[in-house]
């Protein structure tokens, strides 16, 4: 008769995906520490992996408005397809002087305000609404974020479906000899 240890096999196999998966992370996190552009805060970026209802799950990210507008780009460059652009312009970051169409850099209204960093800002308001792109240029999305993890996908699938292969199954099975 044959008995099979499902639970110890789920552990064992979630806890050997689990290490790989900081494995990977570590090894995206320098990537992108390598090669982000200057203007994105190494300070901002980071990795974590954690189980959620028995899946393992990885992630990294570079945060910061210099993450945010290298990747996506600013003002009347911004590239609107970002995810989360509706959001943003919904939110309390996104300068309500701004014309709807374009979206170039203007002037805010007089008052306080929250940066995309989290800083706490004061605008006079004496430029409230006027397209400041003439001295802060717009900048172009240059998506490098996205194209590290394009050009890493194949090589974190083959690493997963490794762990798999390599995983020892027959461990968890026993017989009593009959």
């Amino acid at each position: 008769m044959l008995k099979f240890d499902i639970a110890g096999m789920k552990t064992g196999l979630m806890e050997a995906l689990f290490v790989e998966c900081n494995e990977i992370t570590t090894w995206l996190l320098s990537q992108v520490q390598g090669i982000a552009p200057s203007e994105v805060d190494r300070a901002q970026m980071g990795k974590e992996v954690f189980v959620i209802g028995g899946q393992v799950f990885g992630s990294v990210w570079a945060g910061g408005v210099g993450a945010l507008t290298t990747e996506w780009g600013s003002g009347s460059l911004a590239n609107e397809s970002n995810p989360a652009w509706d959001e943003y312009v919904q939110s309390q970051y996104y300068n309500p002087s701004r014309q709807p169409y374009g979206h170039p850099i203007s002037g805010r209204p007089a008052g306080s305000y929250v940066n995309l960093d989290g800083e706490t800002k004061i605008s006079t308001g004496r430029m409230e609404g006027l397209n400041l792109e003439g001295f802060l240029p717009p900048t172009p999305a240059q998506h490098w974020f996205q194209g590290i993890v394009e050009r890493s996908r194949n090589e974190i699938l083959e690493r997963l479906v490794q762990v798999v292969q390599l995983f020892p199954f027959h461990n968890y099975i026993q017989s009593d000899g009959r």
